[in-house]
């Protein structure tokens, strides 16, 4: 038997409202692992997390980027979507599922053309063909 990864994407609505979708995925699927489009030296969130066991993670350092969410939101609204995550992720780690925090950013382009998630596995998971 094979097994294929499920991918699962909701995209927070950039506007002037919070978006409750990625939030409610998060405690629905508990994924193992999350991938946030920022910037890949991002200060406030980077690979730190996966170094450590659930009950070792670093929440101080969530509690401040959920600090800058909250800022943030003052000029973008939808940036309290984002705590909602985190704050699902941190009930996550606390029931013991080692989700997985991951940053992304790429071209507009291949980020919603060429990003493919292909079958079986070994022929490209995930493949980017073009640029």
């Amino acid at each position: 038997m094979k097994l294929y990864p499920k991918f699962i994407q909701f995209n927070c609505e950039e506007g002037d409202k919070v978006d409750l979708r990625q939030a409610k995925a998060t405690l629905k699927y508990k994924p193992d692992i999350i991938v946030f489009e920022l910037p890949k030296d991002s200060k406030e969130l980077s690979a730190i997390f996966n170094h450590y066991s659930c009950e070792n993670k670093p929440i101080k350092k969530i509690d401040l980027i959920i600090k800058n969410l909250k800022k943030a939101a003052k000029k973008y609204p939808y940036a309290i979507s984002d705590v909602f995550v985190w704050e699902n992720i941190k009930k996550m780690w606390g029931q013991g599922i080692n989700t997985q925090i991951y940053n992304v950013d790429s071209p507009d382009k291949i980020r919603r053309e060429f990003f493919l998630f292909q079958k079986p596995i070994s022929a490209g998971y995930p493949a980017v063909r073009k640029d």
